[in-house]
């Protein structure tokens, strides 16, 4: 590859990733979209987690105390939707990619907390 040439891929990346208009949940799916899941349905995701937000939304209510808060957002997240870390297989990338974290309900330790 010559000097001022990008792959075709980077520079979509790129492009869309200094779109002031896409939050970050939406990054992570395009970059999930562009370098190995070409046919990801990111709204498909993004309703997903959508939901997910909902239930954890009518679930705390009205609660401010932080600790608390905490507390019910990983029982919603491990105990109730069943979500996890991963213990084997822990360097496949595709715990890494959202798409595939929000369908496995499994990811990086770091990730899951």
């Amino acid at each position: 590859m010559s000097a001022g040439k990008f792959d075709p891929f980077v520079s979509e990346w790129i492009s869309f990733s200094k779109n002031p208009n896409y939050n970050l949940i939406e990054k992570c799916l395009k970059m999930a979209q562009i370098l190995e899941y070409p046919e990801l349905d990111i709204s498909k995701y993004i309703e997903k987690i959508n939901d997910i937000s909902n239930s954890l939304k009518a679930k705390i209510g009205k609660v401010k105390n932080s600790t608390y808060l905490i507390s019910m957002l990983n029982e919603h997240l491990f105990d109730e939707l069943g979500f996890y870390g991963a213990e084997e297989d822990y360097y496949d990338p595709g715990n890494s990619f959202l798409n595939i974290v929000l369908d496995k309900k499994l990811a990086y330790q770091l990730l899951s907390l």
